[in-house]
């Protein structure tokens, strides 16, 4: 029986863990992208800067703090280091990739957010073989089948993760190629 009592630590007190950071992934760092880009680019479009930032204040998503950067973001009109002429002089096609590389290190850090989530799912998927390992040993004959279910569930769940981590990285992209023109000059 303290076997028992084992396996239903080892798999339940990992199970919780994962389902509260997907939860959390799901319901704090989700954000329609889409609409909220297409929003903010025809605020920016019509002069509305000031309200779309605003909107961006209105979410921690990584794509609303990423937006939140870029239009914080104040650059030189171009970059000394690049350029030996005069700054009326400079080519303004180098600025959209200055404004990405700047942006870069925040879309960095906004999906280091997601990683919680991945790594607590491959810490399930750890400990649900291992209990499985325990049953089949044991022969705890009805364990087996939940066993089996909950490597399911742990697979599923880590599948889900890892989409929406590679979701969020092309919504983030997404957000800095949109938003890049509209990066204001010093």
């Amino acid at each position: 029986m303290e076997s028992v009592t084992f396996l239903v630590l080892l798999v339940i007190v990992p199970g919780v863990s994962v389902l509260a950071t997907s939860l959390h992934a799901a319901m704090q760092l989700n954000l329609n992208a889409k609409a909220f880009l297409s929003v903010t680019a025809k605020l920016l479009r019509s002069g509305e800067r000031s309200r779309a930032q605003m909107l961006s204040r209105a979410s921690d998503a990584p794509v609303a703090m990423v937006t939140r950067r870029a239009l914080e973001l104040r650059l030189p009109r171009f970059d000394p280091e690049g350029f030996g002429g005069d700054y009326r002089e400079a080519p303004e096609q180098g600025f959209e990739q200055r404004a990405r590389e700047s942006l870069a290190p925040i879309a960095k850090e906004q999906l280091a957010r997601f990683r919680l989530s991945l790594y607590s799912s491959a810490l399930v998927l750890v400990a649900v073989g291992a209990a499985i390992t325990l049953v089949w040993r044991e022969g705890i004959g009805g364990m087996v089948g939940l066993g089996w279910a909950a490597l399911g569930l742990g697979l599923l769940a880590a599948t889900l993760n890892v989409l929406r981590y590679q979701r969020a990285k092309r919504d983030i992209a997404r957000t800095i190629d949109t938003l890049a023109p509209f990066v204001e000059h010093e």
